[in-house]
């Protein structure tokens, strides 16, 4: 009888602590059992973000949803990716004026290679014209206020914002056809509204060695138009 009680007894405590890496010897009060227990608890926890949630340094926030004509970083919202939480500004003060510039104003014009034309794709081909400009002119002659560059360097106080640029094709599309929102709201923060009697430069060349794509904004037809006219520039970054 004694034999068959010490065996049950065995049976009870290994289901008791089954799955656990310590013998029956071991003291369940201890720190090192209980030690072991919590990483067993941390390695069985998983956090999981859903989409627009950001945890840092166990701070969790949660991105906003925005909208067509948002201010946002110093600017206007005029494109929003499928989550509304990412997406495209145009700048408060943008460049205006009757030909404000050329995409190259200087020097023999180097054939412009940015045919890349969708949404994405403004920034890499403004700093890609940029570097065929400077490139094809000595430094102590090297332009700094052609399109490209003037977009590049856009700076507003108010935001914190880099990285501005000149838009792709697509990019100056998507702006058009918001402008009256994007405009509504560049008078309600003090801005400057877009023109549209101008046409605008965009980014992205057309496949003709020397022409780039712009749009005119009375009717927002783009325009295949030779990189040395001056026209007018808008200033748009990601966020």
């Amino acid at each position: 009888m004694k034999a068959s009680c010490n065996k049950i007894l065995c049976s009870v405590f290994f289901l008791m602590f089954a799955g656990h890496s310590y013998s029956l010897n071991k003291n369940p009060a201890s720190v090192g059992y209980i030690d072991h227990d919590i990483d067993n608890l941390r390695q069985q926890t998983t956090l999981t973000a859903g989409p627009g949630i950001n945890i840092t340094n166990n701070v969790i926030s949660q991105t906003p949803n925005y909208a067509i004509g948002d201010v946002v970083h110093g600017g206007v919202v005029f494109w929003l990716d499928d989550t509304t939480r990412h997406g495209l500004i145009v700048a408060k003060n943008n460049v205006t004026g009757s030909g404000v510039a050329a995409v190259c104003n200087v020097g023999t014009c180097p054939n412009t290679i940015t045919t890349a034309t969708g949404i994405g794709v403004g920034l890499s081909n403004t700093r890609v014209i940029i570097s065929m400009q400077l490139a094809s002119n000595q430094p102590s002659t090297a332009p700094f206020n052609f399109a490209p560059m003037l977009a590049l360097r856009y700076t507003d106080p108010s935001s914190h914002i880099s990285d501005w640029f000149l838009p792709s094709l697509q990019e100056l599309l998507e702006l058009y056809a918001q402008v009256t929102l994007v405009n509504q709201t560049l008078t309600n923060i003090g801005g400057r509204i877009i023109d549209l009697t101008q046409s605008y430069w965009s980014s992205s060349a057309d496949g003709n060695v020397q022409n780039v794509w712009a749009v005119n904004f009375s009717n927002g037809s783009p325009v295949s138009t030779n990189q040395a006219t001056r026209l007018g520039l808008l200033a748009v970054t990601q966020f």
